[in-house]
């Protein structure tokens, strides 16, 4: 399995590696050149059979996760749960996976659930995140992998709806991680109670890359590209402006850059 890191916080990185160990026999971890890789290889140590692999600079999270793949694919290993650096998996997870694989056939991605889908049996969706994800190694090499041009954000979108196209994704709610994904943010005038906050620079990453795969979905998944790829990411950014006035300038520019990045497929790192 892969936790990919960048700057961890190491207390909640020594939780993540614990539990994983507790269910499985080999962690690799793929650093994005954090500046605290001494502190991270030094963590790792305390471990047994926790590799580190570091890249010495921020390659983005899909070069990350192909650099994981490819030691699976040396290995010859059938299965890769791919991990962020501030989840913490459940005392159930190999268990219930292991269990919905014997049930199952043809499953590319196997994850849970966020919200409570009222029943033990799993669902097949169209999007898993990275984290606590459970990848078929021969689905993920057949569609090439994530897609490095993206960088970060979006990654696991592209990546599931790639891997949909002729394989079973399915999540269950038997399965609950310790995730932190952003900041809510609390919003007093608006039906909804809160949203995912993120930084300025994010939001280009977000917005560039929902252009990108608007236009690479919207003819196979419509509705799901319009809900996804426009209308989510828009509505975001548009709280994100109300409630961050002082970065308004800022964001405006972010917007502006984003939009004419995806719309040109100017891909890789924020230049």
């Amino acid at each position: 399995m892969t936790i990919v890191t960048y700057n961890p916080e190491q207390k909640l990185l020594y939780n993540n590696i614990s539990a994983l160990r507790k269910q499985f026999d080999n962690v690799l971890i793929v650093d994005n050149g954090s500046k605290n890789l001494t502190e991270i290889t030094r963590l790792s140590r305390e471990f047994g059979h926790v590799d580190v692999i570091p890249l010495n600079k921020n390659k983005g999270i899909a070069f990350a996760l192909n650099t994981g793949l490819k030691v699976a694919q040396k290995n010859r290993f059938d299965w890769i749960l791919t991990m962020d650096q501030d989840s913490i998996i459940p005392d159930n997870l190999t268990t219930c996976y292991e269990h919905i694989l014997k049930e199952y056939n043809n499953i590319g991605l196997l994850g849970w659930l966020s919200k409570n889908n009222n029943g033990y049996n799993p669902k097949n969706v169209y999007f898993l995140i990275t984290s606590g994800c459970l990848t078929n190694v021969k689905a993920a090499t057949e569609v090439g992998g994530w897609d490095n041009d993206l960088f970060v954000h979006q990654v696991d979108f592209d990546f599931s709806l790639k891997i949909h196209r002729e394989y079973k994704v399915m999540a269950t709610d038997n399965v609950k991680l310790y995730h932190e994904l952003g900041k809510k943010t609390e919003i007093k005038d608006s039906n909804y109670s809160q949203f995912r906050d993120h930084s300025s620079s994010a939001y280009y990453y977000i917005i560039r890359n929902c252009i990108v795969l608007f236009k690479r979905y919207f003819f196979t998944y419509p509705f799901l590209s319009i809900q996804y790829f426009f209308i989510a990411p828009f509505y975001d950014f548009h709280y994100h402006m109300k409630f961050n006035r002082h970065n308004r300038k800022i964001d405006c520019i972010i917007l502006w850059r984003a939009v004419i990045d995806g719309l040109r497929n100017n891909l890789g790192e924020m230049k």
